[in-house]
């Protein structure tokens, strides 16, 4: 046995005396029961709060329920983000049709009359 073990031993067997010296003598008397139950009253307080807060409220859905609604919610986000890019696509061709017709508009402003063949406005 190493000191370390030894000194273990030792605080052990203190501690056991200290007892002894303390509790069996209010056995007898009923001091040791009264503070068993307070504790154990305590204890039971305790276990039930942590109990209770451990519990899902009612507000809250089941497990089940929430992971159908995340899998619902991931669709939607799945097919918002389809139409998202869809009309982004809309959008740049949109974008590509009007700088084509500004182009045409800048063309025919460029025309005067009188050029080309053109006289009197006519061909």
């Amino acid at each position: 046995m190493n000191a370390k073990d030894s000194e273990r031993a030792q605080v052990v067997d203190t501690l056991r005396g200290e007892l002894r010296r303390t509790y069996i003598p209010n056995l007898a008397s009923g001091l040791e029961c009264s503070v068993i139950d307070e504790s154990h009253a305590g204890l039971t307080r305790q276990h039930h709060s942590a109990a209770t807060a451990a519990q899902r409220p009612p507000s809250h859905p089941s497990p089940s329920e929430h992971d159908a609604q995340v899998r619902s919610l991931e669709q939607q986000q799945y097919a918002v983000g389809k139409q998202l890019n869809e009309e982004q696509a809309a959008v740049a061709k949109k974008e590509v049709e009007v700088g084509r017709w500004k182009g045409e508009k800048e063309e025919v402003g460029r025309k005067e009359v009188g050029e080309d063949g053109w006289v009197d406005g006519k061909m």
